[in-house]
């Protein structure tokens, strides 16, 4: 009889025991962590056609101003050709909305520049920039821009530059007739007056400059400034 007591006795402490251990293994655990560990940047004064990156990752435009994110530190940056870059360190704290002033300041007008047809080399002020088409960004004030391909017309044209602007220019290079195209293929020879000399003997001789490239004789007045002869070198 006594051992019988003692054993029901048991059984109940082992129930309780059980029954204790369930409701500790309920109130531990935890509510997924969700709304409260988000919040907002907003941003303020981001321009047209501005590119917005967050953490260094593109934002689809669609979704500006406001940016919804984890808390903790993110980086804003906010670029746009012909401006200076935005970028900022942002904590972003939990149910709570930062807002971020963009402030853009314009440097330079940005020209896309295209050609009928394609291919054609661009030159400002007198440097090269690639073919066409292309973008050119040009400090404010005027500037030459000349457009240059094999077998057709060079175009020169004035730009105004504006900071923070941007144009597109499309330009149709009008044909060569037959004989001003056979003869941008010649090979001529410029002789230097009172450029580049050689001295020997007491007397001078000048130095020749060959120049086989299309629009190289056009290049080389320039460079010549009226000061060269040109001969047609029969080979």
């Amino acid at each position: 009889m006594a051992f019988l007591v003692l054993f029901l006795v048991a059984s109940i402490h082992a129930q309780r025991r059980r029954g204790g251990g369930t409701r500790a293994e309920k109130t531990s655990v935890q509510k997924p962590q969700s709304e409260e560990l988000m919040g907002e940047i907003v941003l303020v004064g981001v321009p047209e056609g501005a590119a917005v990156l967050l953490d260094e990752q593109p934002v689809d435009a669609s979704s500006l101003p406001v940016l919804r994110t984890t808390v903790g530190n993110h980086t804003v940056r906010v670029r746009k050709p012909g401006h200076t870059e935005h970028s900022e360190v942002v904590s972003v704290q939990a149910n709570q909305r930062v807002e971020v002033v963009v402030d853009l300041i314009p440097l330079s007008h940005v020209f896309v520049i295209t050609t009928i047809p394609p291919g054609a080399r661009i030159f400002v002020d007198g440097r090269y920039f690639g073919e066409s088409p292309g973008e050119v960004e040009l400090a404010p004030g005027n500037h030459l821009l000349r457009l240059s391909l094999k077998g057709h017309k060079e175009i020169e044209r004035t730009l105004e530059a504006i900071a923070g602007e941007q144009s597109k220019i499309e330009v149709e290079l009008p044909p060569l007739e037959k004989s001003n195209a056979a003869q941008d293929n010649e090979v001529w020879i410029w002789l230097g007056i009172g450029g580049a000399l050689l001295v020997a003997g007491g007397g001078a001789a000048a130095i020749a400059a060959i120049a086989s490239q299309p629009g190289s004789p056009s290049e080389i007045e320039r460079f010549c400034m009226g000061n060269c002869v040109r001969f047609d070198p029969v080979f």
